[in-house]
Parts: structure tokens; C-alpha cells; sequence
């Protein structure tokens, strides 16, 4: 069973505006009553949407964390063959050229694991928080109707000029 993207968004929206550090708590309200199955199912289909952006989340990570090392040793490796290579040839040209290039992977094993790497762990905090949430299936009571003027339109008159 999917979610609907909407609801995803807007529950994700919702989500976000909240401190990392608190649990959180979301209430599902329907307009007619709902069974239990029918809870079950919609209380699973949140948990198992947010299991599996976990789950994509997790293999990011494990890509991210790869590139990055492999990124990394490159540099290192040019940057050491570039050492080598000015102590026994001395060509400015050459010495210039590998040690810019290993700067650069050396540079962009970092920024993968450090900047990008950041980013999906937020994802991966948000996600499991989202798995651990308790999902509450209700009916939309008079109260809540009367609240939020849920059902109720009010008609406006247009001034005509």
C-alpha cells in the first residue's frame, strides 16, 4: 500500500519544523469511522514508507562513505607520486599538474564524506524518528470540526462597485 505524495509532504513539512530531539506523535483523522484493520493498514503504510526511505537512506550512506574513501586515496596516491616524481625528474609542468589533480580528489573525497554525508544522516535521524512515532487513527469529532470550522463554509458577499 503507498501513501499518497501529498499526505507524504505534508506530514514530512510537519515533521521538520520539529526539534530532532523530541518524539513525535501523528494523528491521523478521517471523515467516517474507520475499523481496526483499516487503522492497522494506515498506521503500516506510514511506518512502511518511512522504512523504506531508511532504507535508500542507508544505501546513500554506504555509497557516500565509499566514494569518498576512493576519492581520497587517489589523492593521497597522486599527491605521493607526485612527490616521488619531483624528486627524480624536477619537471614544474608535470609536478603542477598531478598536484592539482590530487588535490582535487583528496578535495572531493572530503566534501562527499563530510558536507553530503551530513545531509543523509539528518535524513536517516528523521526517517527512524518517523519509524518510531505512534500513529493514532480518529474519527474527526464535533470538537475538532468546531475548531477548525472542518464542513462549515462561510459565504462572502463581493462588494460591487
Amino acid at each position: 500500500e503507498l501513501m499518497d505524495m501529498d499526505v507524504i509532504e505534508y506530514i514530512n513539512m510537519c515533521e521538520a519544523t520539529i526539534p530532532v530531539k523530541e518524539k513525535i506523535s501523528l494523528d491521523v483523522y478521517t471523515e467516517t469511522p474507520t475499523t481496526n484493520a483499516e487503522k492497522i493498514r494506515i498506521r503500516k503504510a506510514v511506518k512502511r514508507h518511512h522504512a523504506e526511505q531508511l532504507a535508500i537512506v542507508n544505501k546513500k550512506l554506504k555509497k557516500n562513505l565509499i566514494e569518498g574513501l576512493i576519492f581520497s586515496f587517489l589523492g593521497i596516491l597522486i599527491l605521493f607520486i607526485e612527490a616521488i616524481l619531483y624528486v627524480k625528474f624536477e619537471n614544474m609542468y608535470l609536478d603542477t599538474i598531478l598536484a592539482v589533480i590530487g588535490w582535487l580528489f583528496l578535495w572531493d573525497g572530503l566534501e562527499v564524506m563530510l558536507s553530503t554525508r551530513h545531509d543523509l544522516k539528518r535524513k536517516k535521524i528523521r526517517c527512524m524518528r518517523m519509524i518510531d512515532a505512534k500513529v493514532h487513527v480518529r474519527k474527526y469529532s464535533r470538537k475538532i470540526q468546531r475548531q477548525f470550522k472542518f464542513g462549515e463554509f462561510e459565504e462572502y458577499d463581493e462588494d460591487e462597485e
